[in-house]
């Protein structure tokens, strides 16, 4: 008798904006986010997601860096995007262990990088299945 196949589990499609000042970064974060399906859109800097954010641009969940240039860095724009966005999650990421602590003190979704792709599709399809409309 043959085993019946198993299929893959149904994925959550998501639209996702990565907020990440590395070229190379961004690439490969966008690629990973990408084969699970996601649609993804990066932008440098906290300042362009914001304003994309704000041109009412639907997003599922904001995966960012930490550390970030300009004029916004650390984790304002992940206390902007709560305030004016409460209904989009965020998930940071950093490379800096002093910095994921910090986050993790400051109740923020956080991955460690590097990350693999399956890691981060997963905790962004638990974050969006966890978030609470509203929270701040």
């Amino acid at each position: 008798m043959d085993e019946a196949k198993e299929e893959p589990q149904d994925r959550v499609r998501l639209t996702v904006l990565v907020i990440e000042d590395d070229a190379d970064v961004a690439a490969v974060t966008a690629a990973q986010l990408e084969e699970f399906g996601h649609v993804v859109r990066v932008t440098r800097s906290a300042t362009e997601a914001l304003q994309l954010l704000r041109s009412r641009a639907a997003f599922d969940a904001v995966f960012s860096d930490i550390v970030l240039p300009g004029e916004m860095g650390g984790f304002q724009p992940a206390r902007a995007i709560r305030a004016e966005f409460p209904d989009i999650p965020v998930l940071l990421m950093t490379g800096y262990s002093a910095t994921y602590e910090v986050a993790q003190i400051r109740q923020f979704e956080t991955i460690a990088k590097p990350f693999d792709a399956a890691t981060v599709a997963a905790r962004l399809a638990q974050l969006i299945g966890a978030w609470p409309a509203g929270r701040n």
